[in-house]
């Protein structure tokens, strides 16, 4: 059993190996929040705004989609600024964000009502550790690659590691562009579901449990109950792809 101590422990160490391995500020005064929509909705871009340490507010903050140019606002007391967007066009779009002399990125994934998603748990679906740097397990650069040209990917952070870290890692090691929300925003995955967005799998540790309460295939590294049992991502894409299974097409 793993003591409370022990998992700090293997936290801390996790944080350290993986932020050392990638470049880049990894604390940026401009925070693009991803979002997912449906076509033809309106959706509020968000971004927060900090200098050093602190929440800035009445900044200027300038919001372009596909270096297009969607408007400016002004940041809150709390520094996040939002502005309205039509999603209007089906796709990952990105989503740039400047304040003063600094800028960033994130990603507005827009789907079509019945839609089929794939959710993954980054913590617990990529890394292996290799001495004191943590890889991608083998094959999985290629199965995402090969699974987000059929369907849409949705990374889940469920970890102490933050957004920037993980981006960061993915293109560290090639993966292709994904939005990435955190497991505590259910109520998002659960009104996409309500508007007809059907979760065709979920893949990790904690994430499974959103799968069981749709309906959808599982899939874990692990040994969890009702799950499917994998040892690398070559069986993950044969299960995504097969036909016979529950949920796939």
């Amino acid at each position: 059993m793993i003591t409370k101590r022990k998992a700090i422990i293997i936290a801390f160490f996790l944080f350290t190996s993986i932020t050392l391995t990638v470049e880049d500020n990894l604390f940026a005064d401009v925070i693009v929040h991803d979002i997912i929509a449906i076509k033809n909705e309106k959706v509020m871009l968000k971004a927060e705004i900090t200098r050093g340490f602190s929440k800035k507010g009445g900044e200027i903050v300038e919001f372009y989609i596909k270096d297009d140019f969607v408007g400016k606002t002004l940041s809150g007391g709390d520094g996040v600024a939002y502005k309205e967007y039509l999603a209007s066009k089906k796709g990952l779009l990105k989503i740039k964000v400047k304040s003063a002399n600094d800028e960033n990125i994130g990603f507005l994934l827009v789907l079509d009502r019945k839609d089929k998603i794939i959710l993954i748990e980054f913590e617990e679906s990529f890394l292996d550790r290799k001495f004191l740097e943590f890889i991608p397990k083998t094959n999985s650069q290629l199965a995402i690659k090969e699974i987000n040209k059929r369907y849409p990917i949705i990374i889940i952070q469920s970890g102490f590691l933050n957004k920037a870290v993980i981006r960061k890692w993915f293109r560290k090691y090639e993966y292709p562009d994904l939005p990435i929300i955190s497991i505590d925003e259910k109520d998002l995955i659960d009104s996409l579901v309500k508007k007809g967005i059907i979760i065709k799998a979920t893949i990790g540790g904690k994430v499974v449990d959103i799968g069981k309460r749709y309906n959808s295939q599982t899939i874990s590294f692990k040994d969890i109950e009702g799950t499917i049992a994998v040892s690398d991502w070559v069986e993950i894409k044969k299960i995504i792809f097969k036909k016979n299974l529950k949920g796939a097409t």
